[in-house]
């Protein structure tokens, strides 16, 4: 009875230890891309897209400036949001942020449209889609593990 006690507890520490580890290298892939400039991200986005929607090169070098651009005014947003944070005005300006984000976004999908032929675009927006599931799919993921771990015991 004594050894199957101590085989139990070998066994959940051990794979209590190996969740860890898997948590710590999903984290290490997220952070990966968070040092690089704006060209080298825009760089990788293109030769990812290139793959995937079978881009010519001049459609390559469009995207890469395209992405260029909206890296650039990614990271100048969240200098801004730095700044307004420790100014107190994120309620304030909220509405203004959310809105220019808006317009941007839609001027780039707008160019994107003029770079890709029709089967291309359709292609495009498809990815983006699962893209954009697949981020919210992870987030859900990060709150679940938050909450569990942060539960106030009644």
């Amino acid at each position: 009875m004594k050894n199957l006690c101590i085989i139990i507890m070998v066994l959940i520490g051990v794979s209590s230890f190996a969740q860890q580890k898997e948590n710590h290298r999903r984290l290490m892939k997220e952070r990966a891309g968070m040092n690089m400039t704006a060209e080298e991200k825009a760089i990788l986005k293109s030769k990812q897209l290139t793959l995937a929607l079978d881009l010519t090169e001049r459609q390559q070098e469009e995207f890469q400036k395209l992405y260029v651009d909206r890296a650039e005014d990614r990271m100048k947003m969240r200098e801004e949001m730095k700044d307004t944070a420790e100014d107190g005005k994120l309620k304030e300006e909220a509405f203004e942020r959310m809105n220019t984000r808006l317009d941007k976004e839609i001027a780039f999908q707008q160019s994107i449209q003029k770079v890709l032929s029709p089967e291309q675009y359709k292609l495009w927006k498809n990815a983006q889609r699962a893209e954009k599931r697949n981020r919210m799919m992870a987030f859900k993921g990060h709150l679940k593990d938050f909450r569990s771990k942060n539960k106030n015991p009644k």
